[in-house]
């Protein structure tokens, strides 16, 4: 037998869960369906088109979650924005924020929070798992040498010289990697001070360099390293683009 006092207590929980339905609703009007809806319909066809090929079921999850918070986010904003213009038309004066059914403050935090949340979510990944780089071995191993010429010679050649891989090949069972490498200079000078006394300031930088490169590749690497002049380079067009430098302007 049912009694007032169980039903007094059934009521308020009966109200709350129709505020929690109202609620809800209003939120889910913020997002703007239907746009909402034609966005997530073109997001796959566009990430297949941008990678070329169809994604996997769990890249496209992981896209199409952070599509809807993203575009959710944006439609409150856009409604919290849009919110005098709203109540003034027609056509969008019942919305949830013109008719108060939800305050502005609501909508503002809704919409910034779920944004937030869309572009943490997970998405394609742009290179195999197992590349560190978008660049060639070739642009490692340079950079490697001359980071260690930098080390060496601290101020006193560093800006005037540049490094170019005339070689990379592997050589045995083992995979041992050959390189030869050029350091270029401008000055005479210079070049005297990189290579140092008996070839030992050279000897040094490839020693340095040899053992971190081993490290990069996993595999023993024999380095070659000379020491040219190359008057001017800096200033010589042609040698900036054969050295690897992208000229902009």
């Amino acid at each position: 037998m049912t009694t007032a006092g169980s039903l007094a207590a059934a009521r308020p929980r009966s109200d709350r869960l129709s505020h929690m339905r109202a609620s809800l609703t209003n939120y889910v009007a913020l997002t703007r369906p239907r746009v909402l809806s034609g966005v997530l319909l073109t997001a796959p066809p566009a990430l297949a088109l941008g990678r070329g090929d169809w994604p996997d079921g769990l890249t496209i999850s992981g896209v199409m979650v952070g599509v809807a918070l993203v575009g959710a986010g944006c439609g409150a904003l856009n409604a919290w924005w849009e919110l005098d213009r709203d109540a003034r038309m027609a056509r969008t004066k019942d919305r949830p924020l013109p008719t108060g059914r939800l305050a502005p403050e609501r909508a503002l935090v809704f919409g910034v929070a779920t944004s937030i949340l869309g572009l943490l979510a997970p998405g394609p990944a742009f290179y195999p798992a197992d590349r560190v780089t978008d660049q060639p071995e070739t642009f490692f191993v340079a950079e490697t040498i001359r980071e260690k010429l930098f080390h060496a010679t601290r101020e006193e050649v560093p800006y005037a010289s540049a490094v170019r891989v005339e070689e990379l090949v592997e050589r045995g069972a083992a995979g041992r990697l050959l390189i030869r490498a050029v350091i270029f200079v401008e000055q005479p000078s210079q070049k005297t001070i990189v290579v140092g006394a008996g070839g030992a300031m050279v000897k040094r930088i490839g020693q340095a360099a040899r053992r971190e490169l081993e490290a990069f590749f996993g595999v023993p690497v024999y380095l070659d390293l000379w020491v040219q002049v190359r008057k001017h380079w800096r200033r010589d067009a042609e040698a900036l683009r054969e050295l690897g430098y992208r000229l902009t302007s």
